[in-house]
């Protein structure tokens, strides 16, 4: 069904460009174009007043979305002296303002509190509360995670507020290459493993290590897969280094593409997501539009996707151990039909009617 936008100016720029091997942008400008909006992507420049710049290039937009943000903090957090940095923060500020003298308004999607980045917690914090002051437009993936960033911001939730979730994975992977029975006996798996699998970016606020102490502190029929791109080559030989003489700990560091993720999604009993703090989760939609269970620290409970039915939680690493020692093949699988069901919910046009909406109430300011 094609839904056409009341306005004539509907036309959004998205920044920064993050759509190759996240399909999250795709999915969501495709859902804003079948409501009749044009999406451009830009990513940002490397010069003062970044945003007035991408204004300027892209002038007929009526919206600039601001996605990821941590070269814009970088660009005013890396300052040797305090009084750079209050500049460089008034010109962020200023940049925002130029913009919308321009006419066009400014969105932030916040999909993190802060970045996973090492910057100064308390300049990052001061930066993106004045973000959160200045623009036209905040949207956050659901209720929870709209009060941490107005607690963690010191900044009143108002009318500039709208909650639109995070979109399933529905059709965006192809299906797996052989029966599921076949691919675990490739992998020497028998009946009885329960199998892990974690994914996505190596990076150490993602906590690997904490599963990979836990099944090799179980005696318990588990296999533990990890894979996904590393750039910390020090993590990594940590990893690793932690693995060794378990056979049933298989590391794969390096690029996964879509169909042989699709294939360890289809062997996997359970999604192991040991993250630290996170408002969103690619992984834990794409497992739960997928069907699996899900293993993750109680931290993730404000996770507003999440269906607590289908999710073993942990507090610590000992009730990470236990829980990796008790897994159940059978329970997993209902637990997976449950997060099935749940993402069903998240489907892209809801997702872009909100954005819209999220869209039409900055314009109308």
């Amino acid at each position: 069904m094609i839904f056409k936008s009341r306005r004539k100016d509907s036309k959004v720029t998205m920044v920064p460009d993050y759509r190759p091997g996240n399909p999250y942008l795709g999915l969501l400008s495709a859902a804003l174009e079948l409501r009749g909006w044009k999406v451009s992507f830009a990513n940002y420049p490397s010069r003062y007043l970044a945003l007035t710049w991408l204004a300027l290039t892209h002038r007929k937009a009526s919206i600039l979305h601001i996605h990821w943000i941590p070269n814009l903090i970088a660009a005013v957090a890396w300052s040797s002296r305090p009084w750079v940095f209050r500049l460089k923060l008034f010109l962020l500020i200023l940049d925002v303002r130029l913009v919308q003298l321009l006419g066009i308004r400014v969105v932030w999607t916040i999909h993190n509190s802060l970045a996973h980045e090492a910057f100064d917690v308390g300049r990052e914090k001061r930066i993106r509360a004045a973000l959160f002051a200045t623009v036209d437009g905040i949207i956050t993936h659901g209720r929870n995670a709209e009060m941490a960033v107005s607690h963690l911001y010191g900044e009143p939730i108002d009318a500039r507020c709208s909650i639109v979730p995070h979109g399933n994975y529905s059709g965006c992977y192809p299906p797996p290459s052989a029966d599921p029975v076949i691919l675990r006996e490739k992998l020497d798996l028998n009946a009885q493993t329960a199998v892990i699998f974690s994914f996505g970016m190596i990076r150490p606020y993602k906590g690997l290590e904490r599963i990979i102490n836990a099944v090799k502190q179980s005696s318990a029929p588990v296999c533990l897969l990890v894979t996904g791109q590393v750039q910390d080559k020090a993590y990594a030989a940590q990893l690793a280094e932690l693995a060794v003489g378990d056979e049933r700990i298989r590391l794969s560091f390096g690029f996964l593409s879509d169909q042989a993720l699709a294939d360890r999604l289809s062997v996997a009993d359970v999604v192991s997501c040991p993250f630290t703090a996170t408002l969103t989760s690619g992984s834990v939609l794409l497992a739960m539009t997928a069907g699996k269970a899900l293993l993750l620290p109680r931290s993730a409970e404000s996770l507003d996707c999440l269906d607590p039915e289908g999710v073993i939680f942990f507090s610590d690493d000992n009730e990470l151990q236990d829980s990796v020692s008790r897994l159940d093949r059978g329970r997993l699988a209902a637990m997976g039909d449950q997060n099935r069901e749940r993402a069903a919910t998240f489907n892209w046009e809801t997702v872009g009617e909100l954005t819209e909406a999220a869209y039409e109430r900055a314009l109308s300011r």
